[in-house]
């Protein structure tokens, strides 16, 4: 895989945030419950999940979704994650307990000590899937994370069983991960959202090599709930009115007690109205950027801190990769979203444009 990199002069974006915002988006929980969890899966821990589009077919009429989850066995032995494909069982609310794993430490030592958080995005084509993910490697005092890519053929394979790895997008960058392609029209450049502390833009004409811009479209703010870190979110996801609204991850310090040794951060969901549409501009323009947090831990096992004891490898972490868009109901979408590194939960996403 081919990149141009630059990154020692990265731009910030110019933004400015306002209090009065020209759109009201909100974030409420369909269920209180996690939807999967050890309760109803193979694995101890099973979270950040990517929306898997063509792929389930349906039950009685009655569309099924299938999920891309991060999953990992951890109680006893100790053993790397895993990406697996887990579909629902109909009702909305529980998911088939015979998922199948499709990207596996084993296929390539560049993920020999793991494979995560994957975000998923149809192409233009109808029919293939393109999953961004972390390969991650241990190499002496350290552990190295390269965003990579997989590709899948859902006119062959209708239910992704089999992916074909590309590998790294930035090779020669030692730490990448976290990447969110937000497709623009035919002739235009598309928008590769990537990284964690800060979100970098890259482009690509086919979705297979990447140009990094050297630009940040989303950066930390010392005064605001992302003042730790950014990380992104699922692909962008296009409003009534031709923006995208894409959702991130965020970070800040907290002094909530945790049972977790040295942690002393909270993780919340913000968001940013992306401009995308213009053909000729070579980068997207930020429009409106959240406030205040859109979602944050509220419930025990989305906290798991010193006065719930709900046990989970992270505390006080919500966090986000997949979504998709609710059929016949404008600007509204179906979120899944993790707690604490363990579970996976739902929620309803609206934004008034």
């Amino acid at each position: 895989m081919v990149a141009s990199v630059a990154l020692a002069a990265a731009v910030v974006l110019c933004l400015s945030t306002s209090t009065t915002l020209a759109y009201q988006v909100s974030m409420q929980r369909l269920l209180t419950s996690p939807i999967l969890s050890s309760a109803n899966s193979p694995y101890d821990y099973n979270f950040n999940a990517a929306y898997l589009p063509l792929v389930g077919g349906n039950v009685s009429g009655i569309p099924i979704d299938c999920l891309a989850v991060r999953v990992q066995n951890i109680v006893g032995v100790q053993v790397p994650s895993k990406i697996a494909i887990f579909c629902e069982s109909g009702d909305r609310q529980t998911f088939s307990r015979d998922p199948y794993v499709v990207i596996d430490p084993s296929q390539s030592p560049a993920q020999a000590d793991g494979c995560e958080d994957p975000r998923v995005v149809l192409l233009p084509d109808g029919k293939t899937l393109i999953m961004l993910y972390s390969a991650v490697n241990l190499v002496p005092n350290a552990a190295r994370s390269k965003l990579s890519l997989a590709s899948c053929n859902t006119a062959i394979d209708p239910q992704c069983r089999s992916w074909e790895l590309h590998g790294a997008i930035f090779p020669n960058i030692f730490w990448s991960k976290s990447g969110a392609i937000l497709i623009r029209p035919e002739g235009a450049p598309h928008f590769l959202f990537w990284g964690d502390t800060n979100i970098s833009i890259a482009t690509t004409t086919n979705f297979y090599n990447f140009t990094d811009t050297a630009t940040f479209v989303v950066s930390t703010r010392s005064d605001f709930f992302d003042s730790a870190l950014v990380e992104a979110g699922p692909p962008p996801l296009q409003l009534s009115d031709g923006n995208h609204i894409f959702l991130y991850n965020s970070a800040r310090v907290s002094s909530i007690p945790n049972p977790k040794p040295g942690w002393d951060l909270e993780y919340n969901v913000g968001y940013v109205i992306v401009n995308a549409s213009l053909k000729d501009s070579t980068l997207p323009v930020v429009v409106e950027r959240s406030s205040s947090p859109i979602f944050s831990p509220v419930l025990g096992w989305e906290l798991c801190d010193t006065a719930n004891m709900v046990p989970g490898q992270t505390p006080l972490v919500v966090f986000v990769e997949g979504a998709k868009p609710l059929p016949g109901v404008p600007n509204s979408f179906l979120v899944y979203y993790q707690g604490c590194d363990t579970s996976l939960g739902v929620a309803l996403l609206h934004v008034d444009v």
